[in-house]
C-alpha cells in the first residue's frame, strides 16, 4: 500500500513527506560526516602532520631587503 494511500485524506500528508525527507537528508549527512569526514581527518592528522613552521614570506622578503642594501 503506497503511503500517499494513507496520507491521502490527512490534512498534514504533504507536511509528513517533507519532514521525512528532511530527516532523511539530517541522517544521511550525519552517516556521512561520521563515516567519511571524521575517519578521514583523523587519518590526515596522522599520516600528514603538519609542516614545521619557518619564517613567514615577510620575514624572506625583510631579510632579502637587508641583505640587498648592505650588499649595495
Amino acid at each position: 500500500m503506497p503511503s500517499r494511500d494513507v496520507f491521502e485524506g490527512a490534512v498534514l500528508g504533504d507536511l509528513g513527506f517533507f519532514l521525512n525527507a528532511v530527516i532523511a537528508f539530517v541522517v544521511m549527512g550525519a552517516v556521512v560526516y561520521f563515516f567519511v569526514v571524521v575517519p578521514y581527518t583523523k587519518a590526515k592528522e596522522k599520516f600528514f602532520p603538519a609542516e614545521a613552521s619557518g619564517p613567514s614570506d615577510t620575514e624572506l622578503l625583510t631579510e632579502i631587503r637587508d641583505a640587498l642594501k648592505a650588499r649595495g
